[in-house]
């Protein structure tokens, strides 16, 4: 089965939504730093951040495919029990090992700081799974 990117995210949001129900979590598209917060504490902004391939194998199509999934954590306190730096770490516990549906295990592929302004804060958090392409 192929993994879609519409059933990834959702997936993706769902855990992530189920592990940190005390903040927003959303699927996005724009530019993380222009997300406005609204939530009192903070959000979970799920984003796709595109697929790379392998060249095919065999005579058949059936591509290796490495889907990416960005995570983006928006915080109004950047250290302490409910800071931007330990939902980094609380967005890996959630979802590293998770194998959402036509997928391989999510894995951490990197983290970083994104943007800070107005006493919010903005923090990236890169995944990956593999999967197969395989035609019709």
């Amino acid at each position: 089965m192929n993994a879609r990117i519409e059933a990834v995210l959702e997936a993706v949001a769902t855990r992530l939504g189920g592990a940190h129900g005390d903040l927003a979590v959303e699927r996005y598209a724009g530019k993380p730093e222009q997300y406005l917060l609204t939530h009192a504490e903070g959000a979970l902004l799920v984003m796709f951040n595109g697929s790379s391939y392998q060249p095919s194998q065999s005579a058949s199509v059936a591509q290796p495919r490495r889907l990416k999934v960005g995570v983006v954590v928006v915080q109004r306190t950047v250290t302490g029990a409910n800071g931007a730096l330990a939902r980094v770490d609380g967005v890996l516990d959630s979802l590293v090992g998770h194998a959402p549906a036509g997928c391989g295990r999510l894995m951490a592929a990197g983290e970083r700081f994104l943007h800070a302004a107005d006493g919010v804060w903005w923090f990236g958090v890169d995944l990956e799974c593999e999967a197969l392409l395989t035609a019709d």
